[in-house]
């Protein structure tokens, strides 16, 4: 198998776990995993961001944090629009945004859920060369994840919870044959992008992401066209992001020296732990079934809390990360 493949195949598989994660763990799309335009739309972010933290060795989690936020940020404002019409039909808005879906989807679901903790499974479980300390007392997040799924379905699904199984199983199925293909294609080299293969996929990235503004919704979230976006929202959503990646490229190699050469072999994969973990996700999950109908009359009193925890997780981690970024970049300069 030739290097590039390898690659690919590396690549492809920490886009499946952000998929996974994102949309399979929430139960929004439970066939995710599946479908070519949910790569796109994760996949790609994943793989410059990653490379970029790997190339320089980057432990922060100001760096972890507000490159988790702006693959929220971005796939909710240019692929979904639910930073401006929310994820709940009437929901409030100020200055033409939805400040409390993008405090608990943008700025926590997605850069726990769809960055930092696929992050931590490539490590924990496929031994991927990422700079992140792996910690037994972080695995407790992983045995949560079932009850995540719970409380999700508990809150208003309309479909019975049993229509769930064949699209979490098609996914999972699917997220194992990626470790499986993994394992089988042998040691990479160096896993890191070449320039002008980072170029050339940094363009296809803005490229893929013009066609998602102009052609794609989430209709089950708020209904909207996808050009159906207020336009001076947006050009300010646009800023913030620009100024994070601007904040993020002038500071991240800033007193490092960036690795030249990433190898990473398939044999650091824990496959006990994975088999552990994945059995007890299924096992977990199938018996917390009967609850959701109990969690439907007393959602209110089990959301809120974590609702406004995790609110708080957000308000104080997205401020604190811009601080300490613009606080280095300051001192840079003197």
């Amino acid at each position: 198998m030739g290097e590039a493949t390898k690659k690919f195949v590396f690549y492809g598989t920490l886009a499946a776990l952000s998929v996974f994660w994102a949309e399979v763990v929430s139960t929004n799309v439970t066939w995710a995993a599946a479908h070519p335009a949910f790569y796109l739309a994760y996949g790609l972010l994943v793989v410059l961001f990653i490379d970029t933290l790997m190339r320089y060795q980057v432990r922060e989690y100001w760096y972890w944090y507000l490159y988790g936020a702006l693959v929220g940020l971005i796939t909710e404002t240019y692929v979904a629009k639910v930073t401006f019409y929310g994820a709940g039909g009437d929901t409030h808005r100020v200055l033409g945004i939805a400040p409390a879906p993008i405090l608990f989807i943008l700025l926590f679901y997605h850069a726990f859920l769809s960055f930092m903790v696929p992050a931590y499974t490539a490590k924990r479980i496929l031994g991927m060369p990422l700079p992140i300390r792996t910690r037994k007392l972080y695995d407790l997040v992983f045995l949560a994840t079932p009850f995540f799924l719970v409380i999700f379905n508990g809150m208003g699904l309309k479909a019975d919870p049993l229509s769930l199984i064949p699209g979490v199983f098609i996914s999972t199925g699917i997220l194992i044959a990626w470790f499986l293909t993994l394992n089988k294609m042998g040691d990479i080299k160096d896993v890191l992008l070449s320039k002008k293969t980072y170029k050339r996929l940094l363009w296809f990235t803005i490229i893929a992401y013009i066609i998602f503004l102009l052609t794609t919704t989430n209709r089950k979230a708020h209904n909207h066209a996808p050009t159906d976006f207020p336009i001076l929202p947006m050009i300010g959503v646009s800023l913030v992001i620009f100024g994070i990646l601007y904040l993020i490229h002038k500071t991240v190699g800033k007193g490092r020296t960036p690795v030249t050469e990433l190898s990473y072999s398939p044999k650091n994969i824990d496959w006990k732990l994975m088999a552990g973990w994945l059995a007890f996700y299924l096992v977990a999950g199938l018996a917390s079934l009967p609850l959701i109908w109990i969690l439907r009359s007393v959602a209110m009193f089990i959301w809120v809390p974590i609702w406004l925890a995790a609110v708080a997780v957000a308000a104080v981690s997205f401020p604190a990360s811009l601080i300490a970024l613009m606080t280095r970049l300051i001192r840079e300069k003197d």
